[in-house]
């Protein structure tokens, strides 16, 4: 594909995962591809950006990409929000040079304002950032019939009207899928709750206020992007960052 083909396609950075696999400190970074097949999917240039440990090359990530999805990975120290571990949280937690990075990429982007797409992990990652609290352990605090956990299983999900999900998907019930034994609790300062799980309330969604495009969703539409209602999110942060980038070379 040639230069001109790809002008005007915003690109979309996609933090990596961080993980110890052969031993103390050999660690190696990891990505689903569905997450770059999905930015490819719905027209952006799908940009992977690495952990580092270096302030100004944070900076310098948040400056280069034009828009972000901040993806799914293990959990959060409770101890950014204030509480003790879970007993179900200890020996699955992010690794630390994971979180530092994402936690300091998350504040550099919302400072500039860039839109962004924040999935599963990365939900809970802006919502800590923002301020609020997340549902340790979802089966020890609320009695459901749904397996949260369970691996990418389907469910209902409610999108309340008015808001910038429903603007993409539509209000009403949508099908999403699930992967996570966590999720937001007291919501962040600056976010509203814009999407719950019918059957047990579980926050299923929030958007920044006052923020061209900040979407968090706990479901994982990358896994089923090629679903139409799934890549019409991508589509919407692939148009917003198309926005972004026009502005800024004004």
């Amino acid at each position: 594909m040639t230069e001109n083909a790809l002008s005007g396609r915003p690109v979309i950075g996609i933090n990596a995962g961080v993980r110890d696999i052969e031993g103390p400190g050999k660690l190696f970074l990891t990505l689903r591809t569905t997450y770059v097949d999905a930015v490819r999917a719905a027209g952006g240039i799908p940009m992977v950006v690495p952990a580092v440990e270096d302030e100004m090359l944070i900076a310098a990530h948040a400056d280069l990409c034009d828009g972000f999805i901040f993806t799914g990975g293990p959990d959060l120290d409770p101890a950014l929000y204030g509480q003790e571990t879970h007993d179900t949280v200890k020996g699955q937690l992010v690794e630390k040079r994971r979180q530092n990075y994402d936690l300091a990429l998350i504040r550099e982007v919302i400072k500039r304002k860039k839109p962004f797409l924040a999935i599963c992990l990365g939900c809970q990652e802006v919502n800590v950032v923002l301020g609020g609290t997340l549902i340790q352990d979802i089966p020890s605090v609320i009695k459901t019939d749904i397996e949260h956990s369970k691996s990418y299983s389907r469910h209902d999900v409610e999108v309340k009207p008015g808001t910038l999900l429903a603007s993409i998907v539509g209000a009403g019930t949508i099908l999403g899928n699930t992967s996570h034994h966590q999720s937001v609790d007291q919501i962040g300062d600056g976010a509203v709750v814009t999407s719950r799980c019918p059957v047990d309330g579980i926050i299923e969604s929030f958007e920044l206020t006052d923020y061209p495009f900040g979407l968090g969703l706990q479901w994982h539409p990358e896994v089923i992007h090629e679903e139409p209602t799934q890549l019409e999110i991508f589509k919407a942060l692939v148009a917003a960052a198309s926005r972004a980038e026009a502005t800024a070379a004004v």
